[in-house]
């Protein structure tokens, strides 16, 4: 559903993934992925602070939000801060 309805089309990820589907009154009304954060970030650490060793405990704590497919039909009022909320 992802690579077809997607606007970046692809859906393929790499490492740990959480996948998650969001039904109204039955049907899917989006998908949501996430994956493992990367395992280094060099503006991401100098802006949390991290030590290596905080690092290296820390960092499996990480995710990033890598796909948020809301469908188009059947619209429901505010949808996407609904899904995000649960």
């Amino acid at each position: 559903m992802i690579c077809r309805e997607h606007y970046l089309r692809r859906a393929d990820r790499v490492g740990e993934q959480l996948r998650y589907v969001a039904e109204y009154r039955g049907p899917w009304v989006a998908r949501l992925a996430w994956i493992a954060t990367a395992f280094h970030r060099k503006d991401r650490e100098a802006w949390i602070g991290w030590t290596v060793g905080q690092k290296r405990r820390r960092l499996t704590l990480g995710v990033n939000h890598s796909r948020f497919l809301l469908r188009t039909e059947g619209r429901v009022p505010n949808l996407a801060s609904r899904v995000m909320k649960l």
